[in-house]
């Protein structure tokens, strides 16, 4: 038996983009794991819980950038983005995390925010490189630089 329509909670959707580096291995459960672990230590147990924060999606294979989607209650959705932009690593992997927007159904959110910037393989003077837009990261012996065309020479 289901709630009234009056007696249902009602949830927000919030949207976001995670951005890593192509080499980070981290997928959706990790990706709850630091979201749990973010509200609790933000807000404590009583507080976290009552947000009723739950991830319901997260498409990361593309090599840089992921998007996702948070569940939250009406009344928790400004602890839930504080709690997402608390959010710095995940698996040990760095992982900066921006919210797109805030929809009151999924489908409305899909609609307005669905999309994410596609990633392109290149390379840069020799070394492998990821390009998104105006940002490319390049692979280097030490890690990974990020920049822009304009800081690359190439615009």
């Amino acid at each position: 038996m289901t709630l009234p329509k009056s007696l249902r909670p009602r949830n927000r959707y919030v949207f976001f983009e995670a951005e890593t580096l192509p080499d980070a291995s981290f997928g959706e459960h990790d990706l709850r794991r630091a979201l749990w672990f973010e509200a609790q230590n933000l807000y404590g147990d009583v507080t976290s819980a009552e947000t009723r924060a739950k991830l319901v999606e997260y498409d990361g294979d593309d090599a840089t950038l992921g998007a996702g989607v948070v569940r939250c209650d009406h009344d928790g959705v400004e602890e839930t983005r504080a709690a997402l932009a608390c959010i710095d690593k995940v698996q040990g992997d760095p992982v900066g995390i921006r919210v797109v927007g805030v929809s009151g159904t999924l489908k409305a959110g899909r609609d307005r925010y669905g999309g994410t910037p596609e990633t392109r393989e290149t390379t840069v003077d020799g070394s492998p490189a990821w390009e998104r837009g105006d940002v490319v990261d390049v692979r280097t012996d030490d890690g990974f630089m990020c920049g822009t065309h304009h800081d690359l020479g190439k615009e």
